[in-house]
């Protein structure tokens, strides 16, 4: 029996949306800037406020390693979506033991978007593995993905770059579809409050 996954509504959605396109559309104020540092994107707009505000929250929240899954068979978005909560309850339990579900300020954080919906779909995550846990995660990632999809892949990669990891995890993700592909593990972790 798996965790509840949070719906959002049309409203909801609809509401993200316009904020976000409020956003875009914001004039640039143009001045003098400072020499940029090396590997900066000189992007200007919605998209790279957008991109800037998940890599300051990933830095935040200690990125550590990017992940992909792939599930090599016909899946839907909403599949997807379960089987990544699956393995993050998995390896939290593998992580944390059998009672992960009562240390919230402990359990993985992760985000991944789904890429080619329509055809391969595949995920593409950055996880925050704490460092104690780091060698174990490397151990039992790819074990509990092949229990929960056989056939399935994964390739796991230490992060040098936070700023590439997050461009390349989002590169097929626009405005209008970002609801639709993003996946945070909070969703599949209850409040303190239930």
């Amino acid at each position: 029996m798996g965790m509840p996954v949070r719906q959002f509504t049309g409203d909801e959605i609809q509401a993200a949306n316009t904020v976000f396109q409020a956003q875009a559309a914001e004039p640039v104020k143009r001045k003098t800037l400072a020499p940029l540092p090396k590997r900066t994107t000189t992007i200007v707009g919605g998209r790279a406020k957008w991109k800037q505000a998940w890599v300051d929250l990933l830095r935040e929240k200690g990125a550590s390693h990017t992940v992909t899954f792939a599930f090599n068979n016909p899946i839907s978005v909403d599949g997807a979506r379960q089987r990544f909560g699956k393995f993050l309850q998995q390896l939290d339990r593998a992580l944390l033991g059998p009672r992960y579900a009562k240390k919230p300020d402990r359990r993985t954080f992760a985000v991944a978007f789904a890429e080619n919906i329509t055809s391969n779909i595949h995920l593409h995550a950055v996880f925050a593995v704490a460092p104690e846990h780091q060698d174990r995660f490397l151990s039992d990632a790819d074990e509990i993905w092949k229990k929960l999809f056989p056939g399935g892949d994964v390739q796991i990669k230490a992060i040098d770059d936070l700023a590439g990891a997050v461009d390349y995890m989002t590169k097929h993700t626009s405005h209008t579809s970002v609801f639709d592909s993003q996946i945070l593990s909070t969703e599949f972790q209850r409040s303190a409050s239930t």
